[in-house]
């Protein structure tokens, strides 16, 4: 029954993102955004992650505008401060969306974004609300709808047992092919880290211990295990825990268990704001995390990086920059999946996370410290294991599949 109920919610959502993907193709192709753009709108109603990936685009509008393009941003509250402070929009617009927020869901601000005559409008994250509006006013835009996407191919794994078999574009990728549209001719996106790293004066490492929902949740006792060979690996190794308030509770535990190692380990749960992570980060040697906002902003700050990947695919949405970058991948059959819950558990976290061992980033957080310290770069490779034959069997990926740079 398990199994029937989890192929019928994923064939429903794979259903309503393909209509939706095909809705916004014919409008596209029939109503094709023209002239010149001097006001554009950007509906962007993702989480943190989908919006830090988002920056550089914004960025690359108004610098390839020359100051020429106003850009209005309709985003959820979450990251409101992050866009305002960037400085990379004109205007900021609120709305928590129903379909995406984690916060209280808020009214459509249909009358705001009446206000301004817009030329052309970009859709990254929106919804029927936000899909009303566009219609309504007539205003055209270009659609990241349209790119093939791996979530929707997510309900034929439950039959065959076989990973989904497409095409894949990273989101980053999506975003500079409609920036192309938009404005052709014009340079493209620039994905340098805005921010320089700079060296830490010992081995700073902040691990981060949140995630995005319960699914992508690493338990405590890992996380402590991980912390506990860093420490053991070397004594000038610090590592500071990082993650939102309710991430407290976890933080907690971990502590407990590296109370022997005192003043080595800090806990920053709830005590950063979102505006000021990124330059935290920066001082750092290492991060470590699962798949979530703070990895990409990890990411834009230019530490190197150990993600750890599962529910969603590393050619979607792994961390992109030109620092190293280590990812941890169990390559389950069923992933990417929507992320309702598991298909293979009844609760909890899923079964591509708990199968990442500590012993397994460690060695990836390892080959990056040692690499640092040789004042060299490690080989990018990517560690996975892939389903063989009913098992898992680790394997590894090199550079060349690996590279987490486009």
């Amino acid at each position: 029954m398990r199994r029937a109920a989890f192929f019928s919610r994923a064939v429903a959502m794979s259903g309503a993102s393909a209509l939706q993907a095909l809705a916004h193709v014919l409008l596209e192709r029939f109503f094709p955004v023209r002239g010149e753009i001097r006001r554009l709108l950007v509906i962007q109603l993702g989480q943190i992650g989908d919006y830090v990936l988002t920056e550089p685009f914004l960025r690359a509008v108004k610098d390839g505008g020359r100051g020429e393009v106003t850009v209005a941003v309709l985003l959820d509250s979450i990251n409101a401060d992050l866009c305002a402070a960037s400085g990379v929009a004109d205007e900021v617009i609120t709305y928590n969306s129903r379909k995406y927020t984690r916060g209280t869901e808020s009214f459509f601000p249909a009358a705001e974004l009446g206000r301004a005559r817009y030329d052309a409008a970009v859709w990254l994250r929106g919804d029927m609300k936000a899909f009303a509006w566009l219609l309504k006013r007539r205003l055209r835009f270009v659609s990241a709808a349209k790119y093939p996407l791996p979530l929707r191919r997510s309900w034929s794994p439950v039959i065959t047992g076989k990973p989904a078999q497409g095409r894949s574009m990273h989101y980053a990728e999506c975003l500079e092919d409609l920036f192309g549209q938009l404005f052709p001719g014009r340079p493209g996106i620039s994905r340098v880290n805005a921010a320089s790293h700079r060296e830490a004066a010992c081995e700073r490492v902040f691990v981060h211990i949140g995630s995005g929902n319960a699914l992508r949740r690493w338990p405590a006792v890992r996380y402590a295990e991980l912390c506990r060979m860093l420490l053991e690996r070397d004594g000038a190794t610090r590592i500071t825990l990082v993650g939102s308030g309710a991430d407290d509770a976890v933080a907690l535990p971990i502590m407990d268990a590296l109370v022997e190692y005192g003043g080595r380990v800090e806990n920053l749960c709830g005590r950063i704001e979102l505006t000021g992570l990124k330059g935290l980060l920066s001082t750092g040697a290492l991060y470590i995390g699962l798949d979530s906002g703070p990895m990409h902003i990890a990411a834009s700050a230019g530490i190197p990086i150990v993600a750890m990947m599962g529910p969603q695919s590393p050619k979607v949405f792994r961390p992109l920059g030109t620092q190293d970058i280590n990812v941890v991948y169990k390559d389950f059959f069923c992933s990417p999946c929507w992320q309702f819950y598991c298909l293979h558990r009844a609760n909890g976290a899923g079964a591509c996370v708990l199968a990442i061992s500590a012993g397994e980033v460690f060695r990836a957080a390892s080959s990056i410290l040692e690499s640092k310290d040789a004042g060299g770069a490690t080989d990018g490779d990517e560690l996975i294991s892939k389903r063989v034959g009913g098992s898992l069997r680790p394997r590894r990926r090199g550079k060349s599949e690996g590279a987490a740079s486009l």
